[in-house]
């Protein structure tokens, strides 16, 4: 009988592991909620779509302002003392489509400086459709 080497074991084993680990690393990639991956959103034009993240500080901007608009749905009196006082709180975007297009949608914590340009917290590659 021929019984594989011990040396063609190990390098199988290798390759085997190596193959799972590139594909659990790719698959995590895919899921991730960074600015690499972006969930798609399908929105008519005039339609509104809500988001809610929770933060301290999310802010969110849209690429393409002439396709969709982004804002913050007012926030409770509660919400409002608690965002000062630096707690994290679940603030509601709205996502409305404005014309026919695609648009990328991303929400950020909003860094100590005031700038946009802190932790990406979700990415949406928005579709404007016609009613």
């Amino acid at each position: 009988m021929n019984q594989p080497q011990p040396r063609q074991f190990a390098v199988s084993f290798c390759q085997l592991v190596c193959t799972i680990a590139v594909i659990t690393s790719l698959a995590a990639c895919r899921m991730g909620a960074g600015s690499g991956s972006a969930r798609p959103m399908k929105v008519a034009v005039g339609a509104i779509q809500e988001v809610t993240l929770t933060g301290k500080s999310v802010v969110g901007t849209s690429d393409n302002q002439e396709v969709v608009d982004v804002t913050t749905k007012p926030l409770s009196s509660a919400d409002s003392s608690a965002q000062a006082q630096g707690k994290a709180v679940a603030t509601t975007f709205l996502i409305k489509g404005v014309t026919v297009g695609t648009a990328r949608v991303v929400f950020a914590e909003q860094a100590a400086d005031s700038s946009p340009d802190g932790r990406v917290r979700q990415t949406y590659a928005v579709q404007v459709v016609s009613q």
